[in-house]
């Protein structure tokens, strides 16, 4: 496929431009911890192996960062240098973007005390934590850029796709011999050209799969209240997923079972368990799990128009929206799973992962 028919950002993989990707502080490779800083979960990665990830409201409690991180390293091994990406900015504890990278920058500078920090930017270069606090925009939501980086080096030959659907969100990648082929970098441009969606697995919630549903063969409107999430529906449209009682992180803060999510689901059209029935709610909850990924299909059509990919890659702990919409939007496209490439520990913090491997090439330069 000729360049131009993206129009857009192509960040040639770092083994190809070395100039480009030449560290102006060289150091010897040392014990690596990767982080990937989110609004809603934190990731970290071990370059001897390990993988954590570690649920934790940003936006609520911003100044308990630090003692998250703290918490999260002691499982890990010795490190003496920290690899940074982040998503947390976007919280709205933080008036900026800027504001929430230097939070976040800040408050890795303090675990880190006298060891090097290197942050990634959208320019396909680890940067210390004062050049990156001075160009926000290249570090903000750059977890994407790094994960598709590090997949996009794997694959120097033809066109792929990556679609990594998390709890929140679904990035939609193209990569085409190795390098990035995406439109835009920022959050807002690819919400524009369907880079990314606001469609996840976990925490999306369902009155913004709507505006309606088939209720009893006729079309209802939801109401306009975070009552229940895409988790929920998921919960309740397949017997084979498996209930969580010790998680609340819920619209309720009731357990994810199966008893509460049937509330939490009925009341976004006004309803409860003692108007309908079981086979009802899973037919209901399953039109928002339609939804959801007709959303994410039809992103993957904005992004890739005109030829399907040769490949496509998913992953995210929402693999089966990503896997759904794939298989949707190009049927005879051979779809993989990250997880089956770097395992399933890695793929729970793949972002992180990716990190370690970038910085692993970055500084051998």
């Amino acid at each position: 496929m000729a360049n131009q028919q993206f129009h857009g950002h192509r960040t040639p993989p770092l083994s190809m431009q070395p100039g480009m990707y030449q560290s102006t502080t060289r150091r010897p490779l040392m014990e690596l911890l990767a982080f990937d800083i989110g609004g809603a979960n934190i990731k970290a990665a071990h370059q001897h192996g390990g993988a954590w990830i570690r649920p934790f409201a940003l936006w609520k409690h911003p100044h308990e960062l630090v003692n998250q991180l703290k918490e999260l390293a002691q499982f890990a091994p010795s490190f003496d240098q920290l690899a940074i990406t982040m998503t947390g900015e976007l919280c709205d504890c933080f008036p900026t973007k800027r504001d929430g990278v230097s939070h976040i920058l800040g408050v890795t500078k303090q675990l880190a005390r006298n060891r090097p920090v290197n942050v990634w930017q959208m320019d396909g270069r680890f940067v210390n934590p004062a050049t990156a606090c001075a160009n926000p925009g290249l570090c903000s939501s750059a977890n994407w850029h790094a994960l598709a980086t590090f997949i996009a080096r794997k694959h120097p030959k033809g066109l792929g796709l990556l679609i990594d659907t998390g709890s929140t969100t679904t990035d939609i990648v193209p990569f085409e011999d190795g390098q990035l082929a995406c439109i835009g970098l920022s959050d807002t441009d690819r919400l524009t050209t369907g880079g990314l969606v606001y469609v996840g697995a976990e925490r999306t919630s369902l009155m913004a799969l709507g505006p309606d549903v088939n209720w009893r063969g006729k079309q209802c409107r939801l109401m306009a209240e975070h009552f229940a999430t895409i988790a929920d529906a998921i919960l309740l449209a397949d017997d084979a997923i498996l209930e969580r009682p010790e998680e609340h992180d819920t619209a309720d803060g009731k357990p994810m079972t199966r008893h509460y999510a049937t509330t939490r689901l009925l009341r976004i059209i006004g309803a409860d368990t003692e108007m309908t029935d079981p086979a009802q709610t899973s037919r209901l909850a399953m039109q928002f799990v339609d939804q959801a990924i007709k959303r994410i299909t039809s992103a993957i059509k904005q992004v890739l128009p005109d030829q399907p990919p040769a490949r496509i890659i998913i992953s995210g702990s929402g693999e089966s929206l990503a896997h759904a919409a794939a298989t949707t939007a190009f049927p005879q496209t051979p779809t993989s799973r990250l997880s089956d490439h770097i395992g399933p520990e890695a793929s729970q913090a793949a972002c992180a992962h990716a990190l370690l491997q970038l910085h692993q090439v970055y500084f051998s330069h």
